[in-house]
């Protein structure tokens, strides 16, 4: 029986207006059940693509509104637990309590396999891991961070392989060489005890033929600067390639007997807030990048929380707050804290989620990695930026009234950060070293920073010129394995009895006379 509706109040994150929510929709394996406060002689529920793309909608039930209304999860060859649903006075043909709305909750759907997804409970050391395992293993890491492309994945125009989803009658490929990749890696972590968080983005050619469906409409291909877009899910045939990823992966890896591996958290895109340069889709309002991106999130909420209800679905942000990388194009990026108000905003509108953040506070000069020096990164709701130094807003943010999904806090994960290996600085080493130190100690004294992923095991010549890893890269060897930095000891000691020692040498750097006082959380101001 679908739970009690409870009417929760949703606030924006700057104190705005505040609306409630109306009606709950619950799903299980079969069927759908709404709960209305309406009660009409005649009234009808109406299923719409999730795409909006101005499809005729479904049917989904006809009757006289009594509170509780139930109707099949299958009609007409589409599975209407992935589309919006609209309440309609059926004798005016106008809509009641509000605009569409997805599901929300699951009742009596298996989602609970026996294998523990709290990615926080088992210590916060995360790695970035692009060489093997050899090393995570020595360092002692416990989570780790696999990057995943749709291009990669999916096959739209073709699906006669081994691996398949069928998305409402339609067969979509998925591509076999990147399955058994992620069956091979999941299961490596898994032997090891470690969690993986997929971080699952966009990445696309720009010899791609027109209107294939992997591609954004409005995503520029040639001046996009990373070949990085937005998710489509504005064209049905977009929309079903999506879901046939996310539905494929809720399947195989997030069973009950983890015979393929499993993963414990999903990164929905990269720094959307930065939408030109890593989640482009033209110039574009950001209304229209928050819409389009929140179906995005919301269908892999869908797929995944029908299998498990504690997996964690990340939006992601990078470390622009208050401030922006491109203030002269304003269709291009957008604050941080405007990209959250929205989409938290199209969240309520639409039925409340557990969506959980995923923030990459580099220090606000990816290249200098001293943050605790950070000017840009205050203790206010108005600061430019979020470092390490500032970590306290973001938490602040997320817990002020209304924020948090029915009552629990929003969850919050470091997924990308990394501190630069400076050779022009005599001491280049220790001050990255340094760097980690003062980071691990900061997340350490926030119990609501669940874990860091830290960027990267090995330098990536690609990154503009930044040497981020706990070791340099060796083109040509056999591992790919460089030189150690001192960060590779450091971070090897953090969260073990070594840590005080190995640790000791920052302090002098960072100029504090001990860690407590260092890492000290500092009051946030509005």
């Amino acid at each position: 029986m679908i739970r009690k509706f409870l009417s929760v109040a949703i606030a924006s994150l700057l104190g705005g207006s505040v609306g409630s929510a109306s009606w709950r929709i619950e799903a299980n394996e079969d069927s759908i059940e709404v709960e209305t406060t309406e009660r009409l002689p005649l009234m009808r529920v109406l299923a719409y693509p999730a795409e909006g793309g101005g499809s005729e909608p479904i049917v989904a039930w006809e009757g006289e509104g009594d509170g509780v209304i139930r109707f099949a999860r299958k009609q007409q060859g589409f599975d209407l637990l992935f589309r919006r649903f609209e309440l309609v006075d059926g004798e005016k043909g106008t809509p009641v309590e509000g605009g569409a709305r997805w599901v929300t909750g699951f009742s009596s759907v298996d989602r609970s396999p026996p294998f523990d997804l709290a990615i926080g409970r088992n210590g916060k050391k995360g790695l970035a891991a692009n060489h093997g395992l050899v090393d995570p293993v020595a360092l002692g890491v416990r989570h780790l961070a696999r990057n995943l492309t749709l291009k990669s994945f999916v096959t739209p125009d073709r699906a006669d392989g081994p691996f398949f989803q069928e998305i409402d009658g339609v067969r979509v490929g998925l591509r076999e060489g990147t399955v058994r990749a992620l069956d091979r890696d999941l299961l490596a972590a898994a032997e090891r005890g470690m969690t993986v968080t997929l971080v699952f983005y966009n990445a696309f050619d720009r010899g791609a033929p027109a209107g294939w469906p992997l591609i954004h409409p409005k995503t520029d291909r040639q001046g996009a600067p990373a070949a990085v877009g937005a998710f489509n899910t504005v064209t049905p045939e977009g929309t079903r390639c999506l879901r046939a990823a996310l539905e494929f992966l809720s399947r195989r890896y997030l069973g009950p007997d983890g015979s393929h591996g499993r993963f414990h958290g999903l990164v929905m895109g990269n720094e959307v807030q930065s939408h030109w340069m890593w989640n482009n889709q033209g110039d574009a309002d950001p209304d229209e990048v928050v819409r389009d991106y929140a179906v995005a999130v919301r269908l892999a909420d869908l797929a995944t929380r029908e299998r498990h209800a504690g997996l964690p679905v990340y939006v992601s942000m990078d470390h622009y707050w208050a401030a922006t990388h491109l203030p002269d194009a304003p269709g291009r990026t957008m604050p941080g804290r405007v990209f959250l108000e929205k989409f938290q905003a199209q969240a309520a509108k639409e039925g409340d989620f557990p969506w959980a953040l995923a923030l990459h506070p580099y220090p606000e000069n990816l290249f200098e990695p001293d943050f605790w020096n950070d000017r840009d990164c205050t203790f206010s709701l108005t600061t430019p930026k979020i470092s390490f130094k500032n970590l306290e807003v973001i938490v602040a943010a997320v817990e002020r009234p209304g924020w948090a999904f029915e009552t629990q806090p929003r969850r919050i994960a470091l997924t990308e950060q990394g501190f630069n290996f400076l050779p022009r600085w005599p001491d280049a080493g220790q001050k990255q070293a340094a760097a980690y130190a003062m980071a691990w100690k900061k997340i350490n004294a926030i119990p609501r920073i669940e874990v860091m992923h830290y960027h990267r095991h090995v330098d990536n010549p690609h990154e503009g010129g930044l040497k981020l890893g706990l070791r340099s890269e060796a083109p040509g060897s056999q591992t790919g394995l460089g030189e150690k930095r001192p960060i590779w000891d450091v971070f090897q000691a953090a969260g073990t009895p070594d840590e005080d020692a190995a640790f000791r040498f920052a302090l002098p750097l960072i100029g504090a006379p001990d860690w407590a006082t260092a890492a000290k959380s500092s009051p946030v101001a509005e």
